[in-house]
């Protein structure tokens, strides 16, 4: 992943952002993504296929406007590993920190390039 140069954003979390706009797609499994997080480090290491998967980001999905959202785990590349259905936004984005163990979670909503 290639960061701004020094001077171009202020703080890690500026800096990460502005990269990400390039980066993270519109969708992830085909719904629409509306919201996204990163952690410090990992959010989590799951096992799949016999393999550790970390996910380093969180995302809000929508497959259809009125029908639910979605809570992906996502590996470094966005595949979602994990999935978790909500009927309110609102759940989905608080429950994210008692799946992840979190206290707080950085959320930002994503608007499409």
């Amino acid at each position: 992943m290639a960061f701004p140069r020094p001077g171009m954003c202020k703080g890690r979390q500026a800096c990460f952002f502005q990269v990400m706009k390039k980066e993270v797609p519109n969708t992830i499994d085909n719904a629409k993504t509306l919201f996204i997080a990163e952690p410090d480090g990992v959010f989590d290491v799951i096992e799949r296929d016999g393999r550790k998967v970390e996910i380093v980001f969180v995302a809000i999905c929508q497959y259809e406007p009125g029908e639910g959202y979605y809570l992906f785990g996502c590996d470094k590349n966005f595949n979602a590993h994990t999935d978790f259905y909500y009927d309110e936004l609102e759940n989905a984005l608080e429950d994210a920190k008692r799946v992840y163990d979190l206290e707080h979670i950085s959320w930002r909503q994503w608007l499409p390039q």
